[in-house]
């Protein structure tokens, strides 16, 4: 069995670890889950009955500051399933309507894809301190997820999602990589089953794209941090995409993304507004720098993997909607695509495209 990480202890917190029935660190247990009605699905459905039986936990070595959860707990596959009463956590508050990137196998390798692409330009300088308890919001797949626990193996990850599905996919990973760093739990950000004040730091990447209302989201990160907590966030501009050959149609479907995502309810141009979302959240020395990535047929390894196995597809994911709401018609839909594939295959294709990374304190 890896290690167990003690970590760092609440402040207040004497009591034994055993309050969640002593699961967590164990090498295998039974949990038992009280009744919960109203428990909701990974899709945001709702059960009018009880949680699901109680199922074999695997192995959890990661050891967290006892005193720190709320509600009603169990495990599917290594995820932790928090049973929260419906009427404290509303799924759709503040969300897009739909995911606009869909929850697809071709997705989530879209994500790994990305992730690998930029994991030096995102997180050359991503470290935390040995026994410090960082929340990771909005993990989805854990294709941030590997990066960060590899990079900081003696901090400690609790890392939510609403997607069900996607936390046993980024289980599955953390597991493959033995990392022992890591915990899941399928939660949602606006009723997060942690107490307030409970992380040292918080780390968010390509979350705030998606919400109507940011600062609210940016509120709830803040009310987990401890006092002088940090608060890390990453998020992409597609404002700031330019690209060569560009064509009329390969413009208009690029834009197709951000008019799509708009109309969802998300803003895909939030990385330049990050200074003064944060500061308006509360946060404090704010910092923001730009994360810009320039590819030509010089870096052919990265005009593959990012632009041809990511941003590409990721247009094409909204393909469906844009041809709905009418953006494009199919004819003019077919042949932006085809120009932008020109992009990453042509000897002259170039392409640029910035995230901003935001660093702020409690």
């Amino acid at each position: 069995m890896p290690p167990r990480f003690e970590g760092l202890r609440h402040a207040s917190a004497s009591r034994a670890i055993s309050r969640l029935n002593g699961t967590y660190g164990m090498a295998r247990s039974q949990v038992s889950v009280s009744r919960c009605e109203g428990f909701n699905s990974a899709a945001g459905g709702t059960s009018s009955g009880p949680p699901p039986a109680a199922v074999e936990a695997h192995a959890l070595p990661l050891r967290l500051p006892e005193g720190i959860f709320r509600g009603h707990f169990q495990h599917q596959g290594g995820v932790v399933v928090a049973g929260i009463p419906q009427g404290c956590r509303d799924w759709t508050r503040g969300q897009m309507k739909t995911y606009v990137h869909g929850y697809s196998e071709r997705e989530a390798q879209r994500l790994y894809d990305q992730a690998e692409s930029v994991r030096e330009l995102f997180h050359h300088d991503t470290s935390y301190p040995a026994g410090s308890v960082v929340l990771e919001a909005g993990c989805g797949v854990g294709a941030q997820t590997v990066t960060l626990a590899s990079g900081s193996p003696d901090a400690q990850f609790v890392s939510v999602d609403t997607s069900l599905s996607s936390l046993k996919t980024a289980q599955a990973l953390i597991d493959k990589r033995r990392l022992s760093n890591v915990r899941f739990h399928h939660a949602d950000i606006f009723a997060l089953p942690f107490e307030e004040e409970s992380f040292d730091h918080v780390f968010s990447c390509h979350i705030l794209e998606h919400f109507s209302h940011p600062i609210e989201v940016l509120a709830k990160f803040r009310a987990a941090l401890k006092k002088r907590g940090s608060i890390t966030v990453i998020e992409g501009d597609h404002g700031s995409c330019y690209f060569h050959p560009a064509t009329d149609e390969a413009l208009r479907a690029w834009n197709c993304l951000i008019q799509v995502q708009a109309r969802l309810g998300g803003n895909s141009l939030i990385g330049r507004q990050l200074f003064p979302l944060l500061s308006q959240a509360g946060f404090r020395d704010v910092s923001v720098s730009p994360r810009m990535v320039y590819i030509d047929q010089s870096k052919p390894k990265l005009m593959d993997g990012f632009v041809q196995h990511t941003i590409i597809p990721m247009v094409e994911g909204v393909r469906t909607q844009a041809l709905e709401m009418a953006l494009m018609d199919e004819a003019t839909w077919e042949k932006g695509m085809k120009d932008l594939y020109r992009v990453a295959q042509s000897d002259h294709g170039t392409f640029c495209y910035t995230f901003f990374k935001g660093i702020a304190t409690k």
